[in-house]
């Protein structure tokens, strides 16, 4: 099943549907990419499909890609120049810990409204953003607007992301901490820019740029459509699947710093967002707690199951296999 974006229009034809009265483009369209040479034409196609009567820009930074990433970039950028703004990074950024989208990207986003989707990724819907930004100008005490996505592994369709229902609705900000696995694709997020301009000086050491993105912005409700818009490829050599969750050091380390970062932003956040922070809290540490048990570090494993009770919560499922999974190896 190939959902790949058609070849776009010239860009006289793109700008030919803009209204003259505007003289800054109104959405950003924010895009991080290290050697997706692969998939790098599909993103910069689904951005360039986008039907609007405002202008709008795409803001990407190529992370010093090895490949031919930039390459195909400056081709784009050749023929697209009042729309396509990259960066070309000679040296990688997030190797060193640097946060690439608020130091590199919202600080330059001239539009009311952010569109994310990573390189590796795309959009299949002509009318994405214009939706989603219509609600929100419409709403303007909701600053977050998200949708479904196609999963994509070795290039074959296996999936839809997470649901939230089959209707357009308004969600409650508690789900971002609620929903097991991903709240949102990331592909999916329109988010006003007042609400990530200027990121709260914690961001620049979280470990999971996404959901805090979520949290900041999810504050007042999350706009959702039920449609699947986007492709989010996952299962990749460079994936954080890959990468953290199969590896023991970086899981704990990920993990603690989570935790770390989950304080601050409780104590950033007002009431009653900042009391939805222990549920996320809750689920790392039986995650913790699990696979401390399965390592048999028995100290560490009573340590954080015992932490996902505070605040008191009701057993779990999960709890259940912890104990019985004790049982099996101490006896």
């Amino acid at each position: 099943m190939s959902l790949s974006p058609p070849e776009p229009k010239p860009e006289a034809e793109i700008m030919a549907q803009w209204q003259q009265s505007y003289t800054v483009p109104l959405v950003s369209i924010v895009c991080i990419t290290y050697n997706h040479e692969p998939y790098i034409r599909d993103a910069l196609n689904g951005f360039l499909m986008q039907q609007t009567d405002y202008p709008f820009e795409v803001l990407i930074h190529d992370d010093a890609s090895k490949d031919n990433t930039a390459d195909i970039i400056r081709d784009y950028e050749q023929r697209y120049p009042n729309i396509i703004k990259p960066i070309y990074q000679t040296e990688n950024q997030y190797s060193k810990g640097i946060k690439i989208s608020p130091t590199f990207n919202f600080p330059r986003a001239q539009g009311d409204y952010i569109a994310l989707c990573e390189g590796d990724d795309f959009w299949t819907c002509s009318d994405k953003i214009s939706r989603q930004v219509s609600f929100l100008r419409k709403n303007p005490k909701i600053f977050l607007s998200i949708h479904r996505a196609h999963i994509c592994t070795d290039n074959q369709i296996i999936d839809v992301s997470t649901s939230h229902g089959e209707y357009e609705t308004v969600l409650s900000s508690k789900l971002v901490y609620t929903t097991a696995g991903q709240f949102c694709p990331t592909a999916s997020m329109v988010i006003a820019r007042d609400k990530v301009a200027v990121m709260p000086e914690f961001f620049a050491r979280v470990p999971i740029g996404d959901f805090f993105l979520e949290a900041i912005s999810a504050i007042g409700g999350v706009h959702y459509l039920p449609e699947v818009c986007s492709v989010y490829r996952v299962g990749g050599s460079g994936s954080w699947t890959n990468r953290v969750v199969s590896d023991d050091h970086r899981f704990f380390k990920k993990s603690e710093r989570m935790l770390n970062s989950l304080k601050e932003l409780e104590a950033y956040l007002q009431v009653p967002d900042s009391q939805y922070v222990h549920h996320k809290a809750t689920a790392i540490h039986l995650n913790l707690a699990n696979r401390h048990l399965q390592q048999g570090d028995f100290k560490k494993y009573r340590t954080h199951w015992f932490a996902s009770f505070k605040p008191i919560r009701r057993l779990q499922r999960t709890d259940i296999r912890l104990l019985l999974g004790l049982l099996r190896i101490r006896f």
